[in-house]
């Protein structure tokens, strides 16, 4: 059992602290001779999972960053091979592996079930940041290069460069650089992390090489573990792989805070345009710069605030927008950012006219107005709290649960806050109920002082343009141009020999003792027993219903299968619409907003989805067909919970027609954004059909 004051491999524990939320203890260390931090979440879980996070803060758009984050990961000094991510995929059981750029930090998160398993992971990632070969090839390959065509045409090339060129390319995205952005132009935070494609095209080798030498050293960095494995036993591990080769540096990692707007602020932008009816409908956002991430009531007051306003039809916020007609839906940059210093709020509206702005200005104010006047409805204001507490207690599935603890303690660790403070939830979300408690206005208040009479607004108008990819073009066309007429046949030379360099080491294979330095497990390192749930079968009135006993932090799941087997081919094409209509539309008395805020205080979340999956029995070669609606609820609500349910699939109203044509219009909306952000999982869907 460790103690403040303790020295471990290195470390001095700062602090440790009990966090029952976890089921664990909060374990702080710092490293004397580098000044590493490492924060332990202890507890039970077998999933260990581990995080490396480096404050990288930009100085410009070339995504330094991003291209930094994809180059590390491809060879180091003691796992040389030029793509050690896929070959650990190949011989690990591992349950999450990646890497993320943040505007200000760059994190290396994995996780494990298996010690022996994780702790290859950590060593792999570790080596990988620390003592990356950084070879040419790889910033040529990951980040930008100029190539030269048959014909003698020069051309940008690039990973990163290209996953930006399509990030720019898309209407969300542009409308989202420039809601956030456009808050700090004072700051670091102006520039995009991510690399604007005509300023990666300025980006040298030797910058690059640069910034990891600046950025990515033990002094500026921060560890973050989760899991049952010994604290002890991981500091060792760190110490003697990786910090025993360090001593500390002085590190300038402080984000600089923007000075404060007198007047708010408008900025208009571009979007390609997609055809005629894309021409005259943009998007319109409203943007707050709000008070610091690190002050956890404010982080669970910005929360609540998003849940209350526009979390579901029914709230008021979103209400407004929706039925104002100044467009077709609620933008889904509406909300909270909280993975920036300071959180940003924001309320905006997609397929609108952009001339439209004024007017959608007059009316958010308006609205905002009217609940600081009026307060938040006291119903809206349960139902939110009820949901944000569920979404802190919810052990979700789908990635670690360490991750989504990470996350959360990163928000204060970054910028000085305690990890164990950063981290939890519960004492903040008590502090923020006895505030609303003690002054019912408390929200009403936020929403005035913070909002209605908060200066550092920027209201954001992104217009489709014909002419926009020509104006983004230009600039990468014309340093093209510069570059070919400062060409030497000379640098045509070294341009082709880099370019067969780089093709050179796409076809030279790894050497086999390259390979033997990727660790892996063996068939005799796996479980030999599954972990089994137990299942009990029964009826409830006529209905089989199967339970399974597992823990869930107070949280019930439900599932509703239907079997759709025998309608249609056109009914079951009806099914996506139908079974979206079933749960956002009016029910007998009850409006849609009704339904929608009953459900939002009752659930965690009710949606459907179409399911198909192969029978475990060969005997029956029909594969099974089903609607299915998924619920949670807390454990408590469960039997008012259900009993809505039931009632509203047997009695939601389908006949109405206004509700039908806005749900169709989101559709819309939602595919014609998939195309562009998502355009290879409708290239799966349709060769898999």
């Amino acid at each position: 059992m460790l103690s403040p004051g303790d020295t471990v491999a290195g470390f001095t524990v700062r602090s440790v602290e009990d966090i029952p939320e976890y089921r664990g203890q909060g374990i702080w260390c710092i490293h004397k001779a580098t000044g590493l931090e490492v924060f332990h979440l202890l507890n039970d879980d077998r999933e260990n999972f581990f995080s490396f996070n480096f404050t990288t803060i930009p100085k410009n758009s070339k995504g330094t960053a991003h291209i930094v984050e994809h180059a590390v990961l491809a060879g180091s000094e003691h796992v040389p091979v030029k793509d050690p991510f896929q070959e650990i995929l190949k011989g690990s059981a591992q349950t999450f592996l990646n890497a993320m750029t943040y505007p200000d930090r760059t994190i290396y998160p994995g996780a494990s079930p298996i010690e022996k398993d994780y702790f290859n992971l950590l060593k792999v990632y570790g080596d990988a940041v620390f003592f990356p070969l950084l070879r040419k090839e790889t910033f040529m390959q990951e980040g930008i290069r100029v190539a030269v065509a048959d014909d003698k045409r020069l051309e940008f090339q690039g990973i990163v460069f290209n996953e930006m060129k399509g990030a720019y390319a898309h209407h969300d995205a542009i409308a989202a650089e420039a809601s956030i952005r456009g808050l700090f132009p004072d700051t670091p935070m102006h520039y995009d992390s991510g690399g604007d494609p005509r300023s990666i095209a300025q980006l040298t080798y030797e910058e690059f090489k640069g910034f990891h030498a600046e950025n990515y050293h033990p002094s500026n960095c921060r560890v973050f573990l989760y899991g049952s494995i010994s604290t002890k036993k991981q500091l060792e591990f760190l110490q003697r792989e990786f910090l025993s080769q360090f001593t500390g540096i002085k590190v300038d990692a402080v984000l600089p805070r923007p000075k404060r707007w007198q007047k708010p602020k408008r900025l208009e932008t571009t979007s390609p345009a997609d055809g005629d009816q894309e021409q005259s409908r943009g998007s319109i956002t409203i943007n707050w710069l709000t008070r610091e991430v690190s002050d956890p009531l404010a982080l669970v007051t910005y929360e609540v605030l998003t849940e209350a306003l526009l979390g579901n039809p029914g709230s008021p916020m979103y209400q407004a927008i929706i039925e104002s007609g100044l467009g077709e839906d609620v933008s889904p940059l509406s909300g909270m950012e909280g993975d920036l210093k300071e959180i940003v709020f924001t309320l905006g509206i997609r397929g609108a006219q952009p001339d439209q702005a004024e007017a959608f200005e007059q009316m958010v104010l308006k609205e905002l107005k009217r609940l600081s006047r009026r307060g938040i409805p006291e119903e809206q204001i349960a139902s939110a709290v009820k949901k944000i507490e569920f979404q802190h207690r919810e052990m979700k599935g789908g990635i670690p649960q360490g991750l989504r603890c990470m996350i959360r303690a990163m928000r204060g660790w970054s910028y000085g806050i305690e990890p164990g403070t950063a981290l939890q939830a519960v004492a903040p979300m008590e502090q923020l109920k006895q505030l609303w408690q003690d002054d019912p206005r408390y929200f009403a208040k936020v929403i005035k002082q913070e909002l209605i009479n908060n200066p550092h607004r920027l209201t954001v108008i992104v217009r489709p343009d014909a002419g926009h990819e020509q104006r983004f073009e230009t600039p990468l066309a014309k340093h093209l141009e510069e570059l070919k007429a400062a060409c030497t046949k000379k640098d045509y030379l070294q341009l082709r020999r880099d370019q067969q360099d780089l093709e050179q080491y796409h076809d030279t294979p790894d050497s086999p003792e390259a390979l033997q330095s990727v660790p892996r497990l063996s068939i005799e390192d796996l479980p030999r027993e599954i972990r089994r749930l137990d299942t009990l079968e029964d009826a409830v009135n006529g209905v089989t219903t199967l339970f399974h006993r597992y823990h869930t932090n107070g949280i019930c799941y439900v599932d509703y299968l239907l079997d759709t087997r025998g309608l249609s081919d056109y009914e079951q094409q009806l099914l996506p619409i139908f079974s979206r209509l079933v749960y956002t539309t009016s029910m007998g008395a009850m409006s849609y907003g009704e339904v929608s805020s009953a459900l939002a205080s009752l659930t965690g979340g009710f949606y459907s989805m179409l399911d198909i999956s192969t029978p475990l029995q060969p005997s029956d070669s029909l594969p099974k067909e089903h609607l299915l609606f998924r619920a949670k609820f807390l454990y408590e609500d469960r039997s008012d919970a259900m009993g809505f349910i039931h009632k509203l699939l047997m009695q939601s109203n389908l006949g109405d027609l206004k509700r039908l044509k806005d749900i169709i219009v989101e559709a819309k909306q939602d595919y014609s954004v998939g195309l562009l952000s998502s355009g290879n999982a409708f290239a799966a869907l349709r060769s898999d059909s």
